[in-house]
């Protein structure tokens, strides 16, 4: 596997074993999660830690090494999920070059969107299925991170023996956790409200992702009712989006992800549609772990839960 080209990365697809790891590293600590499958492939979830260390890689790989040596984890297929400030995404129509040229062309089209060199970023992307019946063309989402970043804490995760696999983005770590709340075949969103500030709104259906949005609110500060209305204005303006441009049936409900779940209520009063904490205890089985831990762990518990050809992953 190349850890320098971000694209290589994300194409090695993962064959379903018994079992993997995922990790998250964020600037208070690191995130580590062990997920098993039991003969009907249902997810176990066996391991959730969170060890409080500083962001230097030697601490990191201090750390990740015992927990990898405590949970007998030596070998085991890794996902790391990157958080958000490790990357970006960026919306784009699809270019009119072929397949084998289209990652040039990527890089060409957004070279003056990052505030880095492109020379310095490992690109991949992924497509949002035709936007309607009467529209022939995709919509792609451009991911975009910065090369030697990747190259660094690559190297840390194989240093402690375990086998980088995937490296994840939280997008596609929050799909993986929604296939869990619906049916095939029904939309589902999901809100995160962020203590950093602002919210993220991710809309997907059967393993694809279809809309990412972050709105500037402030709702970790305050439930202001001109927050909240500027808030509810944003989010049904996605699902208008999501139904009338996308050609998509609605969204059967949405989860919410915040500290204050009473937002739940209020966002189901003023949207008219299901709001509901995404109360992820509820939906694994994950023996003698706390729910506050679970919740904890949420980025990492979705990328262990991946799974091969489950939507729209890193096209070739």
């Amino acid at each position: 596997m190349r850890v320098t080209d971000l694209l290589a990365v994300f194409q090695k697809k993962s064959h379903l074993q018994k079992g993997a790891c995922a990790i998250s590293f964020t600037r208070e600590g690191l995130t580590f999660v062990q997920v098993d499958r039991d003969e009907q492939k249902n997810p176990i979830v066996k391991t959730c830690d969170f060890i409080q260390t500083s962001f230097d890689p030697m601490d990191i790989m201090r750390s990740l090494s015992n927990l990898v040596r405590k949970n007998n984890c030596e070998g085991f297929r890794c996902h790391w999920v990157l958080q958000a400030k490790d990357y970006s995404l960026i919306s784009i129509p699809n270019l009119p070059v072929s397949a084998e040229e289209l990652p040039t062309a990527l890089r060409w089209h957004i070279k003056d969107q990052i505030d880095f060199p492109i020379t310095d970023a490992a690109i991949d992307y992924f497509k949002v299925p035709y936007l309607s019946k009467t529209q022939n063309e995709e919509l792609i989402y451009v991911i975009v991170a910065r090369k030697n970043y990747l190259e660094m804490f690559s190297k840390v995760i194989i240093e402690t023996k375990l086998d980088l696999d995937v490296i994840e983005i939280p997008e596609f770590s929050m799909r993986n956790l929604a296939e869990l709340f619906v049916e095939k075949g029904q939309g589902v969103g999901i809100i995160e409200v962020q203590v950093t500030g602002g919210a993220k709104l991710i809309i997907m259906r059967d393993g694809f992702v279809y809309l990412v949005r972050k709105i500037e609110v402030e709702l970790h500060k305050t439930h202001s009712d001109e927050e909240l209305h500027v808030f509810m204005t944003e989010i049904q303006r996605s699902c208008d989006y999501y139904e009338n441009g996308l050609g998509q049936t609605p969204v059967s409900k949405f989860l919410l992800i915040s500290p204050d779940v009473s937002l739940a209520t209020q966002l189901t009063e003023g949207l008219g549609f299901p709001v509901e904490p995404m109360d992820i205890a509820s939906k694994l089985n994950a023996p003698g772990l706390a729910p506050e831990k679970l919740q904890q762990c949420l980025y990492a518990i979705g990328g262990a839960l991946r799974q091969d050809e489950v939507g729209n992953e890193a096209t070739n």
